[in-house]
């Protein structure tokens, strides 16, 4: 008996170890490694992908260079508060950089600019270049445990016209992007898993897919010229995008991951949500949008670009991105399918506008569902409403909630402020760092004796009702922006209807202001005022 036991638990592992092994097989972005050349039980190892990105001290040393933003090196007698000032055909290089394979598996990198500090204009007029070889152009391997020094340089066109003139860029912030390489074999060669983790789609390719590839995690999807003339565009499928059930068990946690997979969204006095959780991917869009129907923040007839994407997902607008008009957007939408009726919002996780550009404006009224929105480096033509004058706000958000809002680097031409902060946001951070701002444009429905062309406004909260919690402010940074043209920086209605959150702080610094531009006023006059919470 005892015999026969021990045979039905040796049996059981047995099939217990080949179910694995067939589940392994399935998915291609494993690497397979074995640890002895004998033939008893072999080690079945999951790859590991990890890279980090270095940047050389002047002493020698190599640091992280995460977070950081680099800045150009400049003649060694130059002082240290001297600009670095582009002119046709110069050179600039940035610090020496490696790029360091920290995992298990080989990879392939590329590398892109992703942030600038200063004029983001004068990033057209420049090639980058990486060794001598346009950035972002080729894949580079990396062996296991290897780094792989270069220096990134930039050099202004030499046809660069007067228009970039009194430009400067000051320092950059660059991505490493990686992707495991053909390197790893199978059975039958090392080609398993080319081009593993990163696809390319355009629009229609994309949203007839039923399913994204398990081994896909970056997609470069391009939008081609989109019209929102019509109807909504939509990014995606409900095949694609999770599915959201529930029950009415509710011993669970916010957070908990099931063992069929699913998460835990919501734990209620009676039931419970659950996402089927879907691996996030990283999506980079190109194209461009327009003919959305004009009006103001209610605007009935207006379209989006809505997502239908799984909710662990970062959505990315690159540099090849252009809005034309009056935009709008939709990170989450309604799925009532599996939940008894009710319906919840889906998501993504982050919006990033990378260097995108915008001859319109952005105007939001809720239905943004993501953890946080950067604009990064944008371009804001100047732009006036066509429909209601007044609502020419470059960016105009209301009922943000929980997102936080960063806005960096960018440059706007306009007549209105950008409004970031309305109604129901709860305990939202938002940062506005770096920017330039023209508020000089002139505008149809301008009135002399109702100033409105300040650089940026905070408007009013909710307060408590039966069904949202009373609004507030998380932490806010407004700094190291430029104002020119404007009545001020900062506008408030008084007295200030706007609340923090406990903890939370309100800090105006190290803003250059130009000829007559107030640090802060009531909203259409040209009173100042700043209320007790700002510093």
């Amino acid at each position: 008996m005892t015999n026969g036991k021990s045979l039905k638990r040796a049996l059981l592992s047995s099939a217990f170890s080949l179910i694995i092994c067939v589940a392994m097989l399935i998915g291609t972005t494993f690497a397979w490694f074995t640890d002895t050349a004998s033939t008893a039980v072999n080690k079945i190892q999951a790859g590991n992908l990890k890279v980090d990105l270095e940047m050389q001290k002047p002493d020698g040393s190599w640091v992280s260079a995460k977070g950081e933003t680099l800045e150009f090196k400049k003649a060694a007698d130059a002082p240290a508060d001297e600009k670095v000032l582009w002119g046709p055909g110069c050179t600039y290089e940035l610090p020496k950089l490696r790029v360091v394979n920290k995992g298990n598996l080989a990879l392939k990198y590329t590398v892109e600019i992703t942030g600038i500090n200063g004029d983001a204009k004068l990033n057209e007029a420049i090639d980058w270049t990486i060794d001598g070889i346009t950035l972002g152009n080729t894949f580079t391997g990396l062996a296991v445990g290897a780094n792989s020094e270069f220096t990134i340089k930039g050099t202004m066109k030499t046809t660069a016209g007067n228009e970039y003139q009194g430009l400067s860029i000051n320092g950059v912030g660059i991505t490493v992007f990686a992707t495991q390489d053909t390197v790893e074999s199978d059975s039958y060669n090392n080609q398993y898993d080319k081009d593993a983790g990163t696809a390319h789609y355009t629009l229609a390719e994309f949203n007839a897919l039923t399913e994204i590839p398990e081994d896909v995690k970056i997609v470069y999807l391009n939008i081609g010229d989109v019209s929102l003339a019509d109807s909504d565009v939509t990014i995606g499928n409900k095949d694609i995008c999770d599915m959201w059930t529930w029950d009415r068990n509710t011993d669970h946690y916010v957070g908990e991951i099931l063992e069929d997979g699913r998460k835990v969204y919501m734990v209620r006095d009676t039931d419970t949500i659950y996402s089927s959780n879907k691996a996030g991917i990283t999506l980079y869009i190109s194209g461009s949008v327009k003919d959305n129907p004009e009006g103001g923040l209610n605007q009935s007839d207006s379209h989006a670009i809505t997502f239908s994407i799984p909710d662990a997902s970062n959505v990315v607008f690159t540099k090849d991105f252009t809005m034309n008009g009056y935009f709008r957007m939709s990170t989450g939408w309604s799925d009532g399918r599996n939940l008894g009726g009710a319906f919840y919002n889906h998501t993504v996780k982050s919006v990033l506008f990378d260097r995108s550009t915008f001859n319109g404006i952005w105007i939001q009224n809720g239905g943004f569902f993501a953890d946080s929105l950067t604009l990064d480096g944008c371009t804001f033509n100047a732009y006036e409403n066509t429909t209601s004058a007044n609502d020419s706000n470059p960016l105009w958000f209301c009922n943000i909630r929980t997102c936080d809002v960063t806005v960096k680097n960018c440059t706007f031409k306009a007549s209105r402020p950008i409004k970031v902060v309305e109604q129901a946001v709860f305990g939202a951070n938002v940062t506005i760092t770096g920017n330039k701002f023209d508020m000089s444009l002139t505008n149809s429905a301008n009135d002399a004796s109702k100033p409105k062309n300040d650089a940026i406004m905070f408007s009013t909260l909710i307060g408590e009702t039966q069904w949202n919690p009373a609004g507030t402010l998380g932490n806010v940074v407004v700094s190291g922006n430029e104002v020119t043209g404007a009545n001020a920086l900062l506008t408030f209605f008084n007295p200030s209807q706007i609340t923090m959150a406990k903890g939370a702080t309100f800090t105006v610094s190290n803003n250059t202001l130009g000829t007559g531009v107030k640090t802060s006023v009531i909203w259409k006059t040209a009173t100042e005022y700043t209320p007790d919470f700002v510093k």
